[in-house]
């Protein structure tokens, strides 16, 4: 491999393909170039009075002529292997950086400064080209001496710039000879004027209307024929507010300067007027005042309390603040900012507001509590930005009262918890579902079907039913979901198959999403009980209608008897409904469910009300209940299908007491 690389070079130096070689020894790189055929290029190139130099990528001299070590003042032999950035001076070698990357893709140039070993500075204009050699790039330098050049310019620039500051300068510039006559005027005073003023009276081109200062002249600013007063020798005067009418009637605010032209310090030859243009300024000034009028009301008046604070100190408070603090302005001033914060908020606050100020990312909208003046706690919401106050950070901090809010927030919690446990701990099943599908569960639910929550949360309230009860809970369900309530009965089926008669109050809680609460209570119970009962009156009928049968026999003997028994048969045969302290039906035998066409079954350990149609009986009933006691009388109508005359009722109440004399 070594031989192999030895060759090609040998056969690039054979082509004059190389310009020199460097070779590293004990003293360091050294770089030794090579004589050809281009050696009348070389010459030139040697001759020419620009330095020129070739150079690798990274900026390593490879070669330089002549000129370029007179520039820097190094010997020639003794710049190759030096790297470019050693000859420039230490303000200009990003720009050479620069330049070298730039190179790589084609011509580039730059003015900087060379620095030579005694620290002297040279301008140049380096030209740098990329050469592509076998494959190699190295960079092809011009370095041309801009001394003279720079030397030119600042000639040139001097004898121009008074006469360009005197034409663009934003001001106008007027020159008065001794009688006050205009011998010069710079652009921005022609402008002014809508002409040029040369050769007319100060007054005459510019007629002012002072708004400052008094009555003042144009001779009192030009010196005209005032010579002998000293404010038009030697004084100036200097910031006096005037108006110009220009022709097209336009306004102008004007500031007027005036400055005496001595010759040798002595003798006053004219006068110098600058006219500064402040009718922007004015305006601006204007608008600015109505601005913080605006915001100056918008701050008094607001309903948040604003504060700027700043090293823990507020700086500005509106008198919102005032109001929620208890404080006056003057007092806020002079409390640090962590005493108005309640102690167990205030490292969280305190902690934001320094990584706020340090430019750190901290919260800055947030809840905390703040003791007022009287010692009272207040929650409040703060929404905090970073400002300059003074040339110094600070921040803007807007205020709000939220103690109301929490309030309510503390009793919406209270009231979800109670909501909550009601919910978990009711006797009856509460079943949630949305399309008929279920989406919540209380616990009763759970022990009543046997599944557990999660099993429960996702089926289909229709699983839960008896096949002869689904098609009916689905046709509640719609009637719920036209109406907003419904009450029904059914039959439910548990995980282990035992089926139980439930009584169903189902109520449309959300519209939108069709939610369905549904509370089931087991009545399996109060099923037997009726079903008891109705065993229990027909055993009783039974055993009055022996007595009935025993009380005939007897009328044979008596017609006192016959009475008698006559009497008990027919009172047997009125309607008898027993009810509990709470109206609640306990029992009802056949007449009575004949007269009022109900069933026993179908309103047993239920109200009253369940077992009344008619309204009015209804309340006449419950008000006779109401009095608990025997023996009080009230009558009541009855309408008949087939007849136009309802069948008139009366009806008598009566208390049951135990032994004990308890109703």
């Amino acid at each position: 491999e070594r031989l192999r690389e030895t060759e090609e070079t040998l056969e690039a130096i054979r082509r004059g393909q190389v310009d020199a070689i460097i070779v590293n020894g004990p003293n360091g790189e050294q770089v030794f170039t090579l004589k050809g055929a281009d050696h009348t290029y070389r010459r030139l190139i040697e001759e020419m009075k620009q330095g020129a130099l070739t150079m690798t990528p990274n900026g390593m001299i490879l070669y330089c002529n002549k000129c370029m070590g007179e520039m820097i003042k190094l010997e020639i032999k003794n710049i190759p292997g030096t790297s470019m950035e050693r000859l420039v001076a230490s303000e200009d070698r990003t720009s050479l950086k620069e330049l070298l990357k730039e190179s790589k893709h084609g011509p580039s140039k730059k003015e900087l400064c060379l620095e030579t070993p005694d620290g002297m500075k040279l301008p140049v204009c380096l030209y740098v080209s990329p050469l592509v050699l076998d494959d190699r790039t190295i960079l092809c330098a011009v370095v041309t001496d801009l001394t003279e050049q720079k030397q030119r310019q600042k000639l040139l620039q001097s004898e121009m710039l008074t006469r360009t500051i005197f034409e663009q300068a934003s001001d106008g510039i007027v020159v008065c000879d001794a009688s006050g006559r205009i011998i010069m005027a710079n652009e921005m005073a022609r402008k002014m004027c809508g002409r040029d003023p040369g050769g007319e009276f100060f007054d005459t081109a510019f007629p002012l209307r002072w708004t400052t200062g008094g009555d003042w002249s144009s001779e009192k600013l030009t010196g005209g024929d005032y010579a002998d007063k000293p404010l038009l020798n030697r004084e100036s005067i200097h910031g006096l507010e005037g108006t110009l009418t220009k022709a097209e009637s336009q306004e102008l605010s004007l500031l007027v300067s005036s400055t005496p032209l001595l010759k040798e310090q002595k003798e006053v030859i004219g006068r110098l007027i600058t006219l500064t243009d402040i009718t922007e300024q004015k305006r601006v000034e204007k608008a600015l005042r109505e601005s913080e009028e605006k915001y100056r009301l918008l701050v008094a008046l607001a309903a948040d309390a604003i504060l700027i604070a700043q090293d823990e100190e507020i700086k500005f408070s509106n008198p919102a603040a005032e109001k929620l603090t208890g404080y006056s302005a003057d007092e806020l001033s002079k409390i640090p900012v962590v005493d108005l914060i309640h102690p167990d908020d205030r490292e969280m606050v305190v902690t934001r507001f320094k990584r706020t100020l340090s430019g750190e990312q901290a919260p800055t909208n947030y809840s905390f509590r703040i003791i007022n003046k009287g010692g009272g706690e207040r929650w409040v919401h703060i929404n905090s930005t970073l400002v300059t106050w003074k040339e110094k950070p600070a921040t803007l901090n807007f205020i709000r009262d939220i103690t109301e809010l929490k309030q309510t927030e503390e009793k919406l919690r209270e009231s979800e918890k109670r909501f909550h446990d009601l919910f978990e701990h009711s006797y009856d099943a509460i079943i949630m579902h949305r399309k008929g599908r279920i989406i919540d569960v209380n616990q009763r639910a759970c022990s009543l079907f046997g599944y557990p929550k999660e099993k429960l949360t996702g089926m289909a309230f229709a699983e839960l039913c008896f096949d002869t009860s689904t098609e009916s809970c689905q046709e509640q369900f719609e009637t719920a979901l036209r109406e907003g309530s419904k009450r029904f009965e059914a039959q439910f089926v548990k995980k282990n198959g035992d089926i139980f008669e439930g009584e169903v109050s189902v109520r449309l809680v959300d519209p939108d999403e069709e939610i369905i609460e549904g509370i089931i209570r087991d009545i399996t119970p109060r099923k037997d009980a009726e079903r008891k009962i109705k065993e229990y009156s027909q055993e009783l009928e039974n055993m009055v209608e022996i007595r009935t049968k025993e009380l005939r026999r007897a009328l044979y003997d008596t017609e006192e008897a016959r009475d008698r028994i006559d009497g008990i048969l027919k009172s047997i045969g009125d309607g008898l409904i027993v009810t509990d302290l709470y109206h609640r039906v306990q029992l009802m035998n056949r007449a009575a469910e004949d007269l009022l066409g109900v069933r026993l079954s179908e309103v047993i350990d239920r109200s009253i009300e369940f077992a009344i149609k008619d309204e009015n009986l209804r309340s006449k009933l419950i008000e006779a209940l109401d009095r608990r006691e025997s023996g009080y009388v009230f009558d009541f109508e009855i309408p008949e299908k087939n007849s136009r005359f309802p069948r008139i009722i009366r009806s008598r109440t009566s208390v049951i007491q135990d032994k004990m004399g308890k109703e």
